[in-house]
């Protein structure tokens, strides 16, 4: 019994730490991604994961951070997302397009895929992860 409630108490420690750290107003408010101070494993992403989902929001799709990107927001900073063994940043392709390393849209049915954030498959080991709203 004591195991159990010193286990417990550890948990909720932990997830008031998560908590603590979350931003202040929610992703829906402010229509950006939330780019993390802490670092997780990138494999697997469960803790990046649990910290998105512990803060009301969850890892960031590639969808989730073009819209971000397409609608003003640049961070040139590079994070871990919904993808394992991928990170991305929300700035223009560049030197990422010869590389054929965009996340790439369709503009239109039958259009040219149009490059638009870098999506890459060098993420670190521990890295800062995007969080999203749901």
């Amino acid at each position: 019994m004591v195991s159990r409630c010193v286990m417990l108490v550890a948990v909720m420690a932990m997830v008031g730490l998560a908590m603590s750290s979350c931003p202040n107003v929610p992703w829906g408010e402010h229509g950006k991604p939330y780019f993390t101070d802490q670092k997780f494993p990138s494999r697997p992403l469960t803790e990046a994961s649990t910290y998105c989902q512990n803060c009301g929001m969850q890892l960031c799709t590639l969808a989730q951070m073009q819209e971000a990107y397409i609608n003003g927001f640049r961070s040139q900073q590079w994070g871990m997302f919904e993808k394992l063994g991928y990170d991305t940043s929300a700035f223009a392709c560049g030197k990422y397009v010869a590389r054929k390393e965009c996340y790439v849209v369709l503009n239109s049915p039958g259009a040219k895929p149009t490059g638009i954030i870098p999506v890459t498959p060098r993420v670190g080991s521990v890295v800062n992860a995007w969080c999203c709203g749901k």
